[in-house]
């Protein structure tokens, strides 16, 4: 039985140190990253009230991504098409980046063609403290 269970931890252990940051991060680093969790019970339906865990790190990173493949053109209509695919590539992070680029996508284009910083991008939307 004890060896079951020293397997068990084990592996629950080996599966937490899967979602440590890259690098090393350290605690401070990870609030950033999943920010806060906060929803409001309306009717039965979940209301966003504030930031999903996540959102913030996926926000960065979906700007951070486009502008990464802008090359210098910061036109609206290549700012929307790259837009509409760059969730394919998040990983983990493609279902929350689908919701964040329906919800935000007039807004994010306009940060993207004013070259707007990143996290300046994501406080305006309320997705980063």
């Amino acid at each position: 039985m004890r060896v079951v269970n020293m397997g068990l931890l084990l592996v629950c252990a080996a599966f937490a140190q899967s979602f440590k940051p890259q690098g090393g991060g350290n605690l401070r680093e990870e609030e950033a990253m999943w920010g806060d969790y906060l929803m409001d019970r309306d009717d039965n339906h979940a209301e966003i009230k504030a930031v999903l865990p996540g959102t913030c790190f996926a926000c960065k990173r979906i700007i951070n991504k486009v502008k990464a493949q802008l090359d210098g053109d910061n036109d609206k209509d290549n700012i929307a098409a790259k837009l509409d695919t760059i969730c394919g590539s998040m990983g983990i992070l493609k279902a929350i980046c689908k919701k964040l680029v329906n919800k935000y996508k007039e807004e994010l284009i306009t940060d993207l063609v004013n070259d707007e910083d990143a996290k300046d991008a994501c406080k305006k939307l309320k997705l980063c403290k």
